[in-house]
């Protein structure tokens, strides 16, 4: 394979695979990409790393290392933001094919490469706070994603400095879990400016950011209104914003206090009290190998002595021999008031692992081998950010050993349990 141009002839058939793989079809990814190689039998480097993430979708890990290999080593250095996505959907290939030293070597690669393209630096950034403990370099580095218009701050506010004591309003970005897990700057931002933090997003998390210390909820209709935002800060700015550097400056969690103090009163019985998730949003870029079916997570809450399961999945199906019905969540807090009644969470990579590290509840939490700033890898067994949270790895969509893992952790919380009520 060599980097070239795309041939007119191929041009039709290259724009069928981008539009496939930015509306995350991945299936028709995969069946245009194999009809490419049918009929030519090579396909240009650009396509070949859109071919290998929908491969590893589909389970094909070996052809997707392939694919993106080839596609590395194809695209010259001068071709900086495809060279980039190349070597980031290789490391990504590797790390599911076990292989983390070459895996961790691709990506090292794919941040050294410099670009302006604000979208490609956002993306070294968070690889940067995955791979190592350059975090000043990293958070400052995924900063320029507020050069895209989509993700700067409105018009009507100023940049906060992190210092300046004034009134802040925090705009919400990213996942719902990743809210709850950056509302812990919110009481920092109250001592450092005297104001409450003013806090707008989405109603699901209302309830929950309403009850966090030093937060009061913003009104968008109001402030379209007025058009006075003031000073104001993206949430994923946060880290950067408070010089957050390395994973020892990160603030313990918080939660909202109601549910602090459901948590402090409560008290085990005789009953193991186990919540269970296994399911995350569609609308995760990585839920393919996040996710498990219910029937893949039955073994877990199989029949045992003295234990109860509680379903912390919201709106998910159930298997017909689960011990649940299926759930729906009114919001977060919701959800929170479940798992401040469980002893254990045995949960994906979800809002629910979030809540139950907010609340410092044992969890174990299931989450793929990609790397990810929030958990260590990409061996480690923790996250800095949620000190009751044990990390179980999921090597790829065909590995079911975490499940596994995580009902041999069950049974020894299940033999501890019964030894202590015995």
């Amino acid at each position: 394979m060599e980097h070239r141009n795309v041939l007119p002839s191929e041009q039709l058939a290259l724009q069928g695979l981008q539009e496939a793989h930015d509306t995350r079809q991945w299936p028709h990814v995969v069946t245009l990409g194999d009809a490419w190689l049918e009929a030519q039998g090579e396909m240009p480097a650009v396509a070949a790393t859109l071919y290998a993430e929908g491969l590893m979708v589909a389970g094909r890990i070996e052809e997707a290392v392939l694919w993106s290999g080839r596609a590395v080593n194809a695209i010259p250095a001068a071709f900086a933001v495809p060279r980039i996505a190349a070597l980031t959907t290789y490391g990504r290939a590797l790390a599911r094919a076990g292989a983390y030293t070459k895996a961790r070597t691709a990506l090292a690669q794919a941040v050294k490469i410099p670009t302006d393209h604000a979208e490609t630096q956002e993306k070294q950034g968070h690889i940067i706070c995955a791979i190592s403990d350059k975090w000043r370099k990293g958070w400052a580095l995924q900063e320029q994603r507020l050069a895209e218009p989509e993700k700067a701050l409105p018009e009507n506010f100023r940049a906060w400095d992190g210092r300046t004591a004034e009134p802040v309003s925090i705009l919400h970005e990213q996942g719902i879990g990743d809210a709850v897990l950056f509302a812990r700057w919110a009481p920092q931002i109250a001592k450092i400016t005297g104001h409450p933090v003013t806090w707008y997003g989405p109603k699901v998390l209302h309830r929950w950011m309403a009850d966090i210390p030093g937060v009061v909820l913003g009104d968008w209709a109001v402030l379209e209104e007025n058009r006075e935002g003031g000073a104001g800060v993206r949430a994923m700015s946060l880290p950067h914003v408070l010089r957050c550097n390395s994973k020892w400056d990160v603030p313990m969690p918080v939660a909202p206090v109601s549910l602090q103090d459901a948590r402090s009163a409560f008290r085990s019985s005789p009953m193991l009290t186990v919540g269970v998730c296994w399911k995350g949003s569609v609308s995760g870029w990585h839920d393919f190998e996040r996710s498990y079916t219910p029937e893949q997570f039955a073994q877990l809450w199989a029949p045992r002595d003295h234990v109860q399961f509680v379903n912390l999945c919201h709106d998910a199906n159930v298997s017909d021999d689960a011990p649940f019905e299926k759930t729906a969540y009114a919001d977060i807090y919701a959800n929170g008031e479940a798992v401040a009644g469980c002893d254990l969470v045995i949960t994906v990579d979800t809002s629910v692992v979030h809540i139950a590290g907010s609340l410092g509840i044992p969890t174990i939490c299931l989450v793929p081998t990609v790397a990810d700033w929030r958990f260590e890898w990409p061996t480690g067994h923790n996250t800095p950010f949620y000190p009751s949270v044990t990390v179980v790895r999921r090597r790829n969509i065909r590995d079911l050993s975490a499940i596994d893992t995580a009902r041999r952790m069950l049974d020894a919380w299940t033999d501890a349990k019964q030894q202590v009520t015995a």
